[in-house]
C-alpha cells in the first residue's frame, strides 16, 4: 500500500492542500484554491494513512463534519513566532490559557469554559506539568475540537481537545533550519531533515527533527534549556501494508519563575512585575521524556482496513526549591495576601517523580456503497495503562515582606525523600462510529463508546498512606447531521457526551463521583465571495454534572474541594479568514462563553471557572506586490481576553487584556527568510494565569510575556 503522503511529484500540491486545510485560521494562506487542491486535501489531510488526526477514523471530508474543527498549521505557527509556539491556540475564540507550573514550556488550556487537554497524534500521554507534550520542532499542526469528545478520545474532559499532529516523512528531500534570538538573550536552533525515500528503493522513508534552546526571561535567574530529537521511519512493506516507527526524546533543565499570590481583594501588589523573581535562586527542575511509537496499517480488501497502534512513554521529573510564593493567612477574611499583613511565603522542598504510559489500540474500517453513495463504519478497541509515583522531602518555609522581594533567597538542599503520591490506572475501551450518506445533500455521523476505568490513588499524610480510587464504567454517545445547503455552504448540528473520573475526597471524606457532561452545537460553515472568505459560526451549550470546584469557607479561612450539581457553559463563536486582495489577508475570530452553576447546592455564590466571557483576535497580513518589493511582507494583530470572575471568592474579577504583535519579514530568492517580531508591542502587563481553573488568590498567579523583540532566520535547502 503506497503511503499517500509519499506519492511522487506532489510536493507543491501537498503544500497547497495543507494550506487550504488551515485556511480558516491562517492568514498566510496559499494562493490556489482549485478543484485539484480540494481533492488532495481530502486525500492527505483527512484520509492520510496513519491515524494522527482527530477526524481520520472515518474517511470524511471536512465539509461533512457535523461539528467545528480548527486547524493551526506550520505556516501560522511560524508566522506568529510566539515564544511558546503552542500559544497560537490562543488566537482562536473561546480558548484561554493557564501557564505551566514548572516552566517546561507547555501551558494548560481551557476551551468553552472547561478543561481541554493537549493530545499527541490523537491520543493522551503523560501530561504532568507539561512534561509529556511534544517539542515544538516535532509539530506539523494543531487541531482543535471543542465540546465533549469522549467518542473520539475517551475520558478527556468536556471543554474540548487540542491535538498535536507530529511530522511524517514526505517524498521529496529537504532540510529546514531556524535560528531564533530575542532581546532577553534567548537563543533557539531548530533543524528538520526530510530524507524522503532512503536509497534507491521505495520501501523506507525517513525524517528527523530536533532543537536546542536556551531561553532567558525578564526575571533573572529564570531560565530553561531544552534538547529534543525525533527520528521517524515509514516502511512500505507491501502494496497493502505500511508501518511507521518513531522515537522522541526531550530534555528540559529549568529554573522556573512560578508565580505569586494576590491581595485578598484580587488586586496585584505593586511590588510585582514581570522582572520580579518569585522563587529560590538555587531552584532547579530536570525533565527527561522518551516516547516510542509504532503504527501498522494493512488493507485486507479494497474496503477493509486494519490499523494497530502502540506506544510506550517514560518521564522522569525531578525538582527542588521550585515552590511559588503563597499566602494562606486570610487575615482579611479572604484568601491571598492580607492588606494588613503584606508578607508572602516560600516553601523549600525537593521532589522525585517517575511515570509510565502504555497505549495499544486496534481498529477495523470498512465502507460500502448504498444508493450510489459511500457509507463508512469503524469498530475499535483500546487499552491504556498509566503509572505515576512522586516522592517529597520534608519542607520548611520562609516569610518574605513585599518590600524585600529583590533580595536573593536560597533554600537548604534536601535529600531525605519520602513517598507522597502513587497513581495507577487502567482504561479499556470499545467504540464504533458510522458515517451515513442517505442523500447527496446529507451526512449523518453516529458513534457509541464504552469505557471501563480502574484507578488507584495513594497519598501519604504524615507517613500514613491514604488510598482512594475509581472503578467505574460509562457508555457515551455522539450524533451529528450535516446539510449541504449549496456547493460552498454547509449547516450542521451535533450532540455529544463524555465522562471524566475524578480523584480525591471532599472535606467530609466522601469519594468524588465521576464527572459527566453532554453538549450540543449548531452551526454553519463554508466559503463566500468566490471562495475568498472562509468562515465557521456556531452556537453551543455544554452541561457538566458532578463538577469539582474549590470553595473558600470564611468561617475557618480554608479552601476545600466540593462537588456541585451542574455547571453550564453556552455561547457563540466565529472564525474567519478573508482574502481581500492578492497579498492582503484578514483573520478575524470572536467567542462568547457564559458559565453558570445550574445546581450548586450549598454553594450558590461561587462561579464555575475563571474563564473570560469574551475572547477574540484580529490579524492582518500584507505581502507587497511588484518585482522591486517581492519577498517583503508585514503582519500585525492582537488577541483579546475579557474579564474573568474568580471561581473561589465571590465578587472578585480579573481585568481584561489585549496583547498586540507586529512583524516585518523579507523572503530571499534562495529560500531564506529574515524576520523581526515585536511581541506584546504595547508592553501590556496582565495576569495570564490566575492560579488555575478556579482563580485562586493564594498563589501561582503569573504575568504574561512582556514586550519582546525577536529576530528569526529560516531557510530551506
Amino acid at each position: 500500500m503506497q503511503n499517500p503522503i509519499l506519492k511522487a511529484n506532489r510536493k507543491t500540491a501537498l503544500s497547497t492542500a495543507v494550506s487550504l486545510a488551515l485556511f480558516s485560521v491562517n492568514p498566510a494562506i496559499a494562493q490556489e484554491n482549485d478543484e485539484e487542491s480540494t481533492e488532495i486535501l481530502d486525500e492527505i489531510v483527512v484520509r492520510e494513512t496513519f491515524q494522527q488526526s482527530l477526524i481520520d477514523r472515518i474517511p470524511i471530508s471536512r465539509e461533512e463534519l457535523p461539528f467545528s474543527v480548527d486547524y493551526i498549521g506550520r505556516d501560522l505557527i511560524d508566522m506568529l513566532n510566539f515564544s511558546r509556539p503552542v500559544d497560537a491556540l490562543t488566537t482562536l475564540p473561546n480558548v484561554a490559557i493557564i501557564t505551566d507550573r514548572q516552566g517546561t514550556g507547555t501551558p494548560q488550556f481551557l476551551a468553552r469554559g472547561f478543561e481541554a487537554p493537549l493530545l499527541v497524534d490523537n491520543r493522551q500521554q503523560n501530561a504532568f506539568r507539561g512534561a509529556g507534550a511534544r517539542d515544538d520542532s516535532f509539530v506539523e499542526r494543531y487541531e482543535v475540537l471543542r465540546g465533549p469528545a469522549s467518542i473520539t478520545l475517551g475520558p478527556v474532559g468536556s471543554g474540548g481537545v487540542f491535538n498535536t499532529v507530529t511530522k511524517s516523512p514526505q517524498a521529496e528531500s529537504f532540510t529546514d533550519a531556524k535560528l531564533r534570538v530575542d532581546g532577553y538573550g534567548s537563543v533557539g536552533v531548530e533543524l528538520d531533515y526530510n530524507a524522503g525515500y532512503l536509497g534507491d528503493s521505495d520501501v523506507v522513508s525517513g525524517r528527523i527533527s530536533g532543537a536546542y534552546r536556551d531561553w532567558k526571561f525578564d526575571a533573572d535567574p529564570t531560565g530553561r534549556q531544552t534538547t529534543a530529537v525525533r527520528p521517524v521511519l515509514i516502511f512500505d512493506l507491501a502494496e497493502s501494508t505500511s508501518a511507521k516507527v518513531s522515537a522522541a526524546y526531550t530534555k528540559h533543565d529549568v529554573q522556573p519563575n512560578k508565580g505569586f499570590p494576590l491581595y485578598s481583594d484580587g488586586t496585584v501588589p505593586a511590588e510585582f512585575d514581570t522582572s520580579t523573581f518569585t522563587g529560590f535562586w538555587n531552584g532547579d527542575g530536570e525533565v527527561e521524556d522518551i516516547l516510542t511509537d509504532v503504527e501498522i496499517v494493512h488493507d485486507f480488501l479494497d474496503n477493509l482496513k486494519l490499523t494497530v497502534r502502540g506506544s510506550y512513554q517514560t518521564t522522569d521529573f525531578d525538582y527542588e526549591n521550585t515552590a511559588a510564593m503563597y499566602n494562606y493567612l486570610y487575615d482579611d477574611g479572604g484568601p491571598g495576601i492580607g492588606l494588613n499583613n503584606p508578607v508572602v511565603y516560600l516553601y523549600d522542598y525537593a521532589g522525585l517523580t517517575e511515570s509510565e504510559n502504555k497505549f495499544f489500540d486496534a481498529q477495523l474500517a470498512t465502507d460500502w456503497e448504498w444508493g450510489g453513495r459511500r457509507q463508512d463504519l469503524v469498530v475499535a478497541a483500546s487499552w491504556t495503562d498509566d503509572y505515576f509515583y512522586r516522592q517529597f522531602t520534608p519542607y520548611d518555609y520562609i516569610a518574605v515582606p513585599l518590600d524585600d522581594l529583590d533580595t536573593p533567597r536560597y533554600a537548604p538542599n534536601r535529600s531525605d525523600y519520602a513517598p507522597s503520591v502513587l497513581f495507577e490506572g487502567e482504561l479499556v475501551s470499545v467504540l464504533s462510529e458510522v458515517a451515513l450518506r442517505p442523500a447527496d445533500w446529507a451526512t449523518v455521523v453516529l458513534g457509541v463508546r464504552y469505557d471501563d476505568v480502574d484507578q488507584t490513588n495513594v497519598r501519604w499524610r504524615r507517613g500514613t498512606p491514604i488510598e482512594s480510587g475509581v472503578d467505574d464504567d460509562a457508555t457515551t454517545f455522539r450524533a451529528g447531521f450535516t446539510w449541504h445547503m449549496t456547493d460552498t455552504l454547509n449547516a450542521y448540528a451535533s450532540f455529544a457526551e463524555s465522562f471524566l473520573p475524578q480523584f480525591g475526597t471532599d472535606r467530609n471524606g466522601d469519594p468524588v463521583s465521576p464527572e459527566e457532561s453532554e453538549g450540543s452545537e449548531i452551526g454553519i460553515k463554508g466559503t463566500l465571495l468566490d471562495d475568498n472568505l472562509l468562515f465557521t459560526a456556531a452556537l453551543f451549550r455544554t452541561d457538566r454534572q458532578n463538577v469539582t470546584v474549590s470553595q473558600f469557607d470564611p468561617s475557618d479561612g480554608g479552601v476545600y474541594t466540593e462537588t456541585i450539581g451542574e455547571v453550564r457553559a453556552e455561547g457563540f463563536e466565529f472564525t474567519s479568514t478573508w482574502r481581500v486582495t492578492d497579498g492582503f489577508d484578514v483573520s478575524a475570530n470572536y467567542g462568547y462563553t457564559d458559565t453558570d452553576i445550574i445546581e450548586a447546592g450549598d454553594f450558590e455564590e461561587i462561579t464555575a471557572t475563571a474563564f473570560p466571557e469574551h475572547t477574540g483576535s484580529l490579524y492582518l497580513t500584507y505581502r507587497l506586490q511588484g518585482a522591486s518589493t517581492d519577498g517583503l511582507w508585514f503582519s500585525a494583530g492582537a488577541r483579546f481576553n475579557g474579564e474573568r470572575e474568580s471561581g473561589v471568592v465571590p465578587g472578585i474579577t480579573f481585568d481584561s487584556y489585549t496583547v498586540a504583535d507586529v512583524k516585518v519579514a523579507y523572503g530571499f530568492r534562495n529560500g531564506m527568510q529574515l524576520s523581526l517580531d515585536v511581541l506584546n508591542v504595547t508592553d501590556e502587563q496582565y495576569l495570564e494565569s490566575t492560579g488555575g481553573l478556579t482563580g485562586r488568590l493564594t498563589g501561582s498567579s503569573n504575568f504574561g510575556q512582556p514586550v519582546t523583540a525577536v529576530v528569526t532566520l529560516t531557510g530551506r535547502y
